[in-house]
């Protein structure tokens, strides 16, 4: 009876020979994704990739998740930032409280 697993000699060469004439695309065929993934870290794999296509549908509530209220407020547009109350604006640390004032121009 034949050992199903024992390789004939020079297999590993004809292997090497036969993979080497395929493309990347049909080397990696039926290689299910998380599979040829594993391993790489996720900055190398979103590298090249424009923000707007990583953030494509992900919900905005997951976009600002793990981001402070006052991280949020300095992301604003100045436009909004004038629309903020007084009021809101002296609850935030002093130091979002200056960043408002130095934007929008005020000094104080």
């Amino acid at each position: 009876m034949v050992d199903p697993t024992m390789k004939p000699e020079g297999y590993g060469e004809v292997i090497q020979k036969l993979l080497g004439r395929l493309s990347p695309e049909e080397r990696l065929r039926g290689i299910p994704l998380e599979v040829r993934l594993r391993g790489i870290p996720v900055e190398e794999r979103l590298r090249g990739i424009p923000l707007e296509e990583r953030l494509r549908g992900i919900p905005l509530e997951e976009r600002l998740r793990g981001i402070s209220r006052e991280q949020v407020v300095l992301a604003m547009p100045d436009e909004i930032l004038r629309v903020l109350s007084d009021d809101y604006i002296q609850s935030l640390p002093a130091q979002v409280q200056h960043a408002i004032r130095e934007r929008l121009g005020h000094r104080g």
